[in-house]
C-alpha cells in the first residue's frame, strides 16, 4: 500500500486542507502538471537563496508554497 495513502497521510493532508492528486502511470498531462508546479517552486527558492543570501529550508519552504497556493495561476 502507498504510504501516500495510508490512515496518518491522508488525517495530515485533512488537517492541512490540502488537496492530493494521483496520476494515473503515463499519464503526461498529470506528470508535466506536477513537472511544473517542481520548476515554479526550484525557481522561487533560487531566488530566494539570490536575495537573502541564506537557505534555510525549514522556515523558507512552508512560506514559499503558500505563496504559490495563494497565487492566481492561469
Amino acid at each position: 500500500k502507498s504510504g501516500f495513502k495510508n490512515k496518518e497521510f491522508q488525517k495530515i493532508i485533512k488537517q492541512n486542507h490540502i488537496e492530493h492528486h494521483f496520476v494515473e502511470i503515463g499519464d503526461k498531462q498529470g506528470v508535466a502538471y506536477a513537472e511544473r508546479v517542481n520548476g515554479t517552486l526550484r525557481g522561487m527558492i533560487q531566488k530566494y537563496k539570490s536575495s537573502y543570501n541564506r537557505y534555510n529550508l525549514d522556515t523558507v519552504i512552508p512560506l514559499l508554497v503558500k505563496n504559490y497556493n495563494t497565487t492566481v495561476h492561469s
